[in-house]
This record gives C-alpha cells, sequence and structure tokens, in this order.
C-alpha cells in the first residue's frame, strides 16, 4: 500500500494544491522502420525482416500556481530493434487454422 509518506514532496503539495495543480507530459521520438531483405520474399511472406532505430523521450511536469514543484523523465537514446518473421508456407500459411475451423462447423 503507498502512503502519502512515501511520494515525493512537489507530488504531496500538488495533491494538496488540488485544482491549482497542472500536470503535463511531453512526449517525444524519432523512430524509423526500415524493411529489410528480398521484395518477392517479403511479399510472398515467406521472410519479412524489419529493423526499428531511433530514439523516445518522455517527460512529466507537475506545476502549482506556475511554479514547477515536479519533474521526472526518461527514455531510450538509441533504439535498435530487428524483427524478423518467418512463413516457411508463405502466403498459405494462414490458410491452415482457417480450413481446420470450417470442418469442424460441418
Amino acid at each position: 500500500m503507498l502512503r502519502r509518506e512515501d511520494l515525493a514532496p512537489g507530488i504531496r503539495s500538488c495533491l494538496e494544491a488540488g485544482d491549482a495543480c497542472r500536470g503535463l507530459e511531453i512526449v517525444g521520438s524519432n523512430i524509423e522502420k526500415q524493411r529489410l531483405g528480398s521484395f518477392w520474399s517479403d511479399f510472398f511472406a515467406f521472410r519479412r525482416e524489419t529493423r526499428t532505430t531511433g530514439w523516445r523521450f518522455t517527460a512529466v511536469v507537475l506545476l502549482v500556481d506556475d511554479v514547477v514543484v515536479y519533474r521526472a523523465w526518461s527514455g531510450q537514446p538509441a533504439v535498435k530493434e530487428v524483427e524478423v518473421a518467418r512463413n516457411p508456407l508463405g502466403p498459405l500459411q494462414n490458410f491452415g487454422p482457417a480450413i481446420a475451423r470450417d470442418a469442424t462447423r460441418q
């Protein structure tokens, strides 16, 4: 259980101020996604590889009567992700569940 004493002093003063407290959330990012590999293997869904790069930033600022009483921020300075999806049967990969579902209805 979180008690009032566990909160940061700025958050407590904001709660006590009621309507005089204002909060801002600032979110910024620059994310780029790039598809890699052969056009044909991607088009027919045999293999899809996506590389994601960039950065993310989030900040929270609390103000009481236009005075900053609390601030916190976080983010990722370097986002580097690679996602690979493989379907050995390509476009036929998703037909299996649909056929099995139709067979159980009869």
